[in-house]
């Protein structure tokens, strides 16, 4: 089983309690709001049947690019085109980072040449059974800039095992040695954080700078699935894409609900109940604090709303697999384009400030609360955007939705 128990053991720790309850995990993919991760047993003829049996719907198939090559994964492409044969829309979509990584072997394939000719005829094509999707800062700015933001939000774990001294004393590794430095990580962080943390080290030391192909894949899936209504299906033999995929839904979650809420607090004319000040590392100038009416928040959420699912399948050639589900709201590209308008923020409705739902790196008793202040910001000038020192904290952590220990 190796690397793919690193979420499920994660989760049965009791070290880890989940404050919403591990039974989240064993509900259907259709609960609202809820990750489902479950094992899958099957290899890729066992994919590519389910593939099938869902074409009578309309369903988008993302491909990873680490599957095009590989020959045992023949059976799933062979169903993407039997799929495309029933749908109105293509069935795969090959998104903009994975056709930047397939696109020279799609031209000029080196191996499973009859698939890449497969590939280039369908794209060149109309109304085929494979298109490509990317996100266009020309066609909607605002919600590339924010899902920009997230790209370089979750690729910070990347980062945790580079010879920095800065990092290197923030975790407390002896040297900045790799094994010293991933250790590290591994002990303050968690074993979630040490892969990524391992890989961000190597693609700097092979090539000279972090790849966040695989985040940018995720944001792209997201993104297709909030714009069309279509359910989502990412396809992949790296399990690194489930890790960054449960974060992924956890941040978007849990800034639509802060987006929810600013607007609840506002229309309600509501009163801070405190302020804390001296959080200079994380806010310019005090929080005003606002008591939640639950842990959840569920009560922010519309009645009325409009779900689409996002799924990550993650197999082998062994059959060795998971599948995990995320029902996103398309309401959510609401909160999307206002943190893409904003550069970064839940609401414009408190001025220059922001609102967070999840104070607990904060330390204190602050979990029964939300709080609204100017974030300090780490500037993404490329898309005039900022990432908040709080949303930093929670993306390398591997602590979603805990109580303080």
């Amino acid at each position: 089983m190796g690397v793919k128990r690193r979420l499920l053991d994660h989760f049965a720790n009791p070290a880890f309690a989940d404050t919403l309850g591990v039974g989240n995990l064993l509900l259907p993919p259709d609960s609202r709001l809820c990750f489902s991760l479950r094992e899958f047993a099957g290899d890729w003829k066992a994919l590519s049947d389910i593939v099938v049996a869902m074409s009578d719907a309309s369903v988008y198939w993302v491909p990873d690019a680490n599957i095009a090559i590989l020959p045992d994964s023949e059976p799933v492409w062979t169903s993407f085109r039997l799929a495309g044969m029933r749908q109105r829309d293509s069935a795969a979509v090959l998104v903009a980072p994975v056709f930047q990584e397939l696109e020279q072997w799609i031209d000029d394939p080196y191996r499973n040449k009859s698939r890449a000719r497969a590939l280039r005829e369908g794209l060149q094509s109309s109304n085929t059974w494979v298109s490509c999707f990317c996100l266009d800062p020309r066609e909607d700015a605002e919600l590339f800039r924010s899902f920009y933001s997230y790209i370089r939000l979750l690729g910070l774990r990347r980062a945790l095992g580079l010879p920095s001294e800065a990092i290197a004393t923030c975790l407390g590794a002896k040297s900045l040695s790799k094994s010293d430095m991933l250790n590290a990580v591994k002990d303050r962080v968690g074993l979630r954080a040490q892969r990524l943390a391992q890989k961000g080290r190597k693609d700097v030391e092979s090539g000279g700078q972090i790849n966040i192909n695989d985040e940018s894949l995720l944001a792209h899936a997201i993104a297709l699935s909030l714009v069309s209504g279509v359910e989502t299906v990412v396809v992949t033999s790296d399990y690194d894409l489930v890790e960054i995929f449960y974060k992924f839904q956890w941040f978007i979650d849990t800034h639509y609900r802060a987006w929810l809420a600013a607007k609840q607090l506002f229309a309600a004319g509501a009163k801070p109940v405190a302020c804390k000040a001296g959080l200079t590392n994380w806010f310019d100038g005090p929080v005003a604090l606002y008591e939640k009416q639950s842990t959840s928040l569920s009560e922010v959420l519309p009645f009325h709303y409009e779900p689409v699912a996002v799924h990550v399948v993650y197999t082998d050639s062994r059959g060795d697999g998971l599948w995990c589900s995320f029902i996103f709201e398309r309401e959510m590209l609401g909160m999307l384009r206002m943190r893409g308008r904003t550069g970064g923020r839940c609401t414009d409705l408190f001025g220059v400030a922001n609102l967070h739902v999840d104070l607990v790196p904060l330390g204190g008793d602050l979990s029964r609360y939300v709080g609204v202040a100017e974030d300090r910001r780490m500037e993404l000038d490329e898309v005039m955007m900022y990432l908040s020192p709080l949303d930093a904290t929670h993306a390398v952590s591997c602590m979603e939705r805990f109580e303080a220990q």
